[in-house]
């Protein structure tokens, strides 16, 4: 669910109560506090952010752009604040900082500029409620996107999900109706924006941010590719499979598949149309986006769908109808997979009464009781740090490719985690066969 919180650094401050009224929409309300020091730049301080909290039910999300952040996290907190975010450029004890601010009851958030690297927040991130990314150099609203700031995003999105955290994350600086799509696509949870929403009417402003979002497929945390490995005729079985996925994205001849069986419309059809004719009046009908490759015999229609997914910043994946089911086609799907893996995608293979996946660090298999899962090691040794919600759980285990020997476990619970702290572990998880 992403959340916008407008900045009052752009509201009409002789009329203050009347521009967060207008705003009465969102769940949090940004306030930025700058000390003409830390940033080239004087603001507002905690006299402001006291008058306005009786007349709000805002999330109060304060962001000090201040030196020496401790000596006034207590007066921010009792002003009325409920977040409190300081920089790691602003002082040098940020572990400190967190702490007095979780000790004053509010949640703690750290933000970094531009400039400053990811590496910061290393050893903090597993302390904190909130990350804030800042995307334009504080000091001043209505600037300009920095655009290094996307894989910067990306990278923290991957920091926050091994750090297996609920920490939230923020990104203030440059955002508009044009860019929104990229940044949420690419992790941002919380959407800071000032003259965007502030300029004209806020509330109308903020509907169409909603309405841009409402619209974007990419929003869909996991989405469906599928191939023209015809298995089954069976519609209820193939319409089951598909049932989760809001965003379908058919490749090739897998569209037709996928109308012969079930008359679904995907969102997206790719692929460089040797299996289904670009001209075909399928194709001609479609209303959809339709992305054509040029013509690459060195990769499979499989290996095309996860460059596009690459590309398009779409980092989980189910695939159905891949390569098939005998014993040689299955390798195929592993090498399949094993390609995703080293383009930073994680997928698994759906085919009726079976999945198929490969992991290198953390993830949790959901809605499989009574199935039984088996994990086999890819690389010379996989250390598996916990497997939970099995029937026989492990804990720091370590399994040997030249063993060829793999464990099979009946799944108990409705979530299965699994976590990799070294190697390739390959997992199946079928119908239940003892």
């Amino acid at each position: 669910m992403v959340n916008f919180a407008p900045s009052i650094l752009s509201a009409d401050f002789s009329n203050l109560e009347e521009e967060v009224k207008k705003v009465s929409s969102t769940k949090y309300l940004h306030l930025d506090i700058m000390d003409g020091r830390f940033v080239p730049n004087i603001t507002y301080g905690s006299p402001i952010i006291k008058a306005i909290r009786p007349k709000s039910e805002h999330i109060f999300d304060t962001h000090l752009m201040i030196v020496e952040p401790e000596k006034y996290i207590k007066e921010f907190a009792k002003a009325g604040s409920d977040i409190i975010t300081v920089h790691v450029e602003a002082t040098n004890h940020i572990h400190r900082a967190v702490q007095m601010i979780k000790n004053e009851g509010c949640k703690a958030g750290v933000s970094i500029n531009p400039g400053t690297s990811l590496s910061t927040l290393e050893y903090i991130i597993d302390e904190v409620d909130l990350v804030l990314l800042m995307s334009v150099n504080p000091g001043f609203g209505g600037q300009k996107f920095i655009k290094s700031s996307l894989e910067k995003l990306e990278k923290l999105k991957k920091m926050v999900e091994k750090s297996n955290t609920d920490t939230v994350i923020e990104i203030d600086g440059g955002i508009n109706f044009g860019n929104i799509k990229e940044v949420v696509n690419a992790g941002a949870d919380l959407i800071v924006s000032g003259s965007t929403i502030f300029k004209g009417n806020p509330e109308e402003n903020l509907n169409k941010f909603r309405k841009i979002l409402e619209s974007s497929w990419f929003l869909m945390k996991e989405t469906l590719i599928v191939l023209n490995g015809l298995y089954t005729n069976n519609k209820k079985e193939f319409l089951k499979l598909i049932e989760p996925y809001n965003n379908i994205i058919a490749v090739d001849g897998g569209y037709k598949f996928l109308k012969e069986i079930t008359q679904k419309e995907p969102n997206t059809i790719i692929g460089d149309f040797d299996s289904l004719n670009r001209d075909s009046k399928l194709l001609n009908d479609f209303n959809g986006e339709i992305y054509e490759f040029s013509s690459d015999k060195d990769k499979t229609d499989g290996e095309l769908a996860i460059d596009y997914c690459k590309k398009n910043n779409i980092n989980k994946i189910s695939i159905i109808g891949a390569t098939g089911g005998r014993i040689d086609q299955q390798y195929g799907n592993i090498i399949l997979l094993d390609y995703a893996l080293k383009n930073g995608i994680q997928a698994n293979i759906i085919e009726p009464g079976l999945q198929i996946g490969i992991i290198d660090d953390k993830r949790t298999i959901k809605n499989m009781i009574n199935f039984t899962l088996s994990i086999f090691s890819l690389s010379k040794k996989t250390t598996i740090n916990k497997l939970t919600g099995v029937k026989y759980e492990l804990d720091n285990h370590i399994l040997t490719r030249e063993s060829s020997r793999g464990i099979s476990n009946i799944i108990l619970k409705k979530d299965v985690l699994i976590d990799v702290s070294k190697g390739k572990l390959l997992y199946f998880i079928c119908q239940k066969c003892w």
